[in-house]
C-alpha cells in the first residue's frame, strides 16, 4: 500500500470536502477522488460516506484515519531521525504539556538547547489526560504530566517533586504542631473536592496504605466553594481567560498558512471575556485575568490584545479597559431585573452609591434595550461598530437604546435617590 492515498484521506476527512482537500494538496479534484477510490479498492472497504451534504468517515474510514495519522507521525519521526544523522543532532523535539506543567520545562529546555542547539524544541499545549495516548500514537516525543500513566509502553522519570499541603485553621489543635502523624488524622473531618484527580487519588491511597480512615464528610464540587467555606477572607483569581481559533493549533503543521482573522472575531472574543467575567463574579471569584498582550503568527495570534503589526489595541483590549474603568473592587453586585437569553445584564452599586450596569450582547446582531431610568445616563460601548477603536460614549435620551453586535456596554445611572 502506498502512503500517498492515506495522506489524501487525512486531508479529505479534515476538510470534509474533495475540492478543499485538492486545493491544500495542490492537486485536481479528480486526482483526489481517484486516490480515495484506489484506497477503498485496495482495502475492499468503503471509507467515506458521500450520501449527505458533508463527507463523513464510515466506521472503517475512522479506523483507517487513525492509522493514517500514525503513519504520518512515523514519517515525520523518520525525517527527524535522518536529519539528525545528516546534520549532527538536528531536527525537532515535540513535547506535550498543559499550562501548569509547562512551567517546569523552562530550565530543562534551556539545558537541552545548550547541548543540542540545532534541534528545534516545540512545546504543544494539550490536556494532561491525552498526553499518554499522544505519546503512544507518535504525535509527541515527550510529555509532562503530574501522575503515573501506569502504561508499560511508556518510560518515565521524575522531573520535579510536588508537595501536598495539610491546611488547618489557626485555631485548630494541630495549628502549632510542626509534624502530625497520619494516624492522628483518622479522627479529623476533611472537606474534600469531589472531582476525581491524581492528587485526590494520592491522598486516598496513602490513607488506605496506612489503614487510617479518611473521613470526607463534606465534599464540594469546586475548590472555590471549599475556599469560601474554610477561608472566606482569602481571595481567588482565575487567570488566562480568552478564546482561541482552531487555526492557532494548526501552526505546527508543515503546510500551515496563516489566515487573516476576521475583525468581528475580536468583538466576539471581547464579549466572551465580559460574559465570563460576570459569571465568575456571580460565583464569588475575586479577580479574572485576561490573556494575553503578546500574540501573533507563531505565537497564538487569536489571543492577542494588540494588533501585532501596528501594536494598537483591538476590541478585546478596549472591552477589558471599559470593565476595569467602570467596575472596581468593592462594588456591590445587585439583582438585575433582566437577563435575557441574548443579552446578559448585571447591575452594580459602587462604594460611593453610584449605580452602573454591565451589558453583554452574545449575538452578532443589534438589540433594542429598554431601561426605565436610562434617560440622562451615560453609555460607553465596544461593539462591531467601534471595532478596534476606543469605546463610543454618549448621553442617553429616553428609556431605550440599541446595543450593537457582540456589544460590551457600561451604563452609568448616577447615585441612588434612596
Amino acid at each position: 500500500m502506498e502512503l500517498y492515498p492515506l495522506k489524501v484521506l487525512l486531508m479529505v476527512a479534515n476538510e470534509k470536502s474533495f475540492s478543499r482537500a485538492a486545493e491544500k494538496l495542490l492537486r485536481t479534484q479528480p486526482a483526489v477522488s481517484l486516490a480515495i477510490q484506489k484506497l477503498e479498492s485496495d482495502l475492499e472497504e468503503r471509507l467515506i460516506d458521500r450520501s449527505g451534504k458533508d463527507l463523513l468517515l464510515t466506521d472503517a474510514g475512522r479506523i483507517v484515519y487513525d492509522y493514517a495519522r500514525r503513519f504520518e507521525n512515523l514519517e515525520s519521526e523518520l525525517q527527524n531521525s535522518l536529519a539528525e544523522l545528516r546534520d549532527h543532532s538536528a531536527g525537532r523535539l515535540s513535547i506535550g504539556a498543559n499550562e501548569s506543567t509547562a512551567l517546569y520545562l523552562l530550565d530543562p529546555i534551556e539545558q537541552y538547547r545548550r547541548l543540542y542547539p540545532k534541534i528545534k524544541v516545540q512545546v504543544r499545549r494539550t490536556l494532561s489526560s491525552k498526553i499518554p495516548a499522544q505519546l503512544i500514537d507518535g504525535e509527541l516525543e515527550l510529555g509532562v504530566i503530574s501522575y503515573d500513566p501506569e502504561d508499560d509502553r511508556l518510560a518515565s522519570i521524575v522531573l520535579y517533586t510536588d508537595h501536598l499541603s495539610f491546611v488547618v485553621s489557626p485555631k485548630h489543635r494541630f495549628a502549632g504542631r510542626e509534624e502530625v502523624s497520619i494516624s492522628e488524622l483518622g479522627m479529623e473531618t476533611f472537606v474534600a473536592h469531589n472531582v476525581l484527580s491524581p492528587y485526590r487519588a494520592v491522598v486516598v491511597r496513602e490513607f488506605q496504605r496506612h489503614k487510617v480512615p479518611l473521613n470526607m464528610d463534606v465534599e464540594m464540587p469546586t475548590i472555590e466553594t471549599i475556599r469560601k467555606m474554610l477561608s472566606p477572607k482569602t481571595g481567588t483569581m482565575v487567570n488566562e481567560i480568552g478564546t482561541m481559533l482552531p487555526d492557532d493549533w494548526a501552526q505546527t503543521n508543515p503546510d500551515y498558512v496563516f489566515k487573516p482573522i476576521r475583525p468581528s472575531y475580536w468583538n466576539l472574543s471581547a464579549a466572551t471575556y465580559a460574559y465570563v467575567f460576570v459569571g465568575l463574579a456571580r460565583q464569588g471569584i475575586d479577580a479574572a485575568g485576561e490573556s494575553s498582550i503578546p500574540g501573533g503568527p507563531g505565537l497564538w495570534p487569536s489571543i492577542s490584545l494588540l494588533d501585532w503589526e501596528t501594536a494598537q489595541p483591538n476590541a478585546r483590549y478596549w472591552a477589558l479597559k471599559l470593565i476595569i474603568d467602570h467596575f472596581r473592587p468593592g462594588d456591590k453586585m445587585v439583582e438585575s431585573s433582566s437577563d435575557s437569553g441574548y443579552v446578559m445584564t448585571q447591575a452594580y452599586v459602587s462604594a460611593t452609591g453610584e449605580r452602573k450596569i454591565l451589558l453583554v450582547n452574545k449575538r452578532e446582531r443589534e438589540f433594542d434595550i429598554s431601561l426605565p431610568e436610562a434617560d440622562g445616563a451615560t453609555l460607553e460601548v465596544v461593539d462591531l461598530a467601534t471595532g478596534s477603536n476606543p469605546p463610543a460614549s454618549s448621553r442617553l435620551t429616553g428609556s431605550s437604546f440599541k446595543l450593537g453586535g457582540f456589544g460590551v456596554a457600561a451604563v452609568t445611572l448616577g447615585k441612588s435617590r434612596d
